[in-house]
């Protein structure tokens, strides 16, 4: 996820009196792959989640496959996200500023859809399609048991995480490599998928 465009002062009542989000057990589409049950902690620093934690679901996927699957508190996610360069952090903005996130926060606040397809099934920058034979990747917030729909969950194209991925400073390119390495990627798979861009 891209995390700054959900930091936590934008979840503030004061700020979003308008926004009453629909809240509902985690879809099962976030669950570990190899669960029947959703994510217990956080991949980075093992906390357990509790019923009033906040946290965040990455997980890229093609077709029945699972490249990466990674769930996070938001601590976690703010010193991730401080370890991107300033460069990429600017560059990263200016591409995702065509997106209107309260815009969708306030359209499936009003429709009040829990239908996950509904808010998955295309891309949050392109609006194409998402081919599910494709990779891609899904997002979502959640708080303890349940998942939060409002301007998440979402799905991003393997294209559009590619064309992100070029926007990336070398310096920030090694942070997600470096991370890569040590919560996501089995050995036997270090090849093949460092490089990929992660953003929680």
């Amino acid at each position: 996820m891209l995390y700054e465009d959900f930091d936590d002062e934008e979840w503030d009542d004061d700020d979003f009196e308008f926004i009453h989000p629909k809240r509902g057990p985690i879809d099962k589409v976030f669950y570990p792959f190899d669960s029947k049950e959703p994510f217990k902690s956080c991949t980075m620093c093992q906390t357990q989640f509790e019923e009033d934690t906040d946290f965040l679901i990455e997980k890229a996927v093609k077709g029945n496959d699972v490249i990466f699957e990674l769930a996070m508190c938001l601590p976690c996610a703010e010193n991730m996200r401080k370890q991107l360069s300033e460069d990429s952090l600017k560059n990263i903005e200016k591409y995702m500023s065509s997106v209107d996130f309260e815009g969708r926060a306030q359209h499936f606040v009003e429709t009040q859809s829990d239908k996950i397809q509904d808010y998955i099934s295309t891309c949050l920058v392109s609006g194409k399609e998402i081919d599910p034979n494709e990779e891609h990747q899904i997002y979502a917030l959640c708080t303890g048991s349940q998942m939060i729909y409002s301007a998440m969950p979402y799905a991003m194209r393997g294209a559009v995480m590619e064309e992100i991925q070029e926007l990336l400073s070398p310096e920030t390119r090694q942070e997600l490599d470096d991370f890569m390495d040590q919560y996501l990627i089995p050995d036997d798979l270090r090849d093949l998928i460092k490089g990929r861009p992660v953003f929680v």
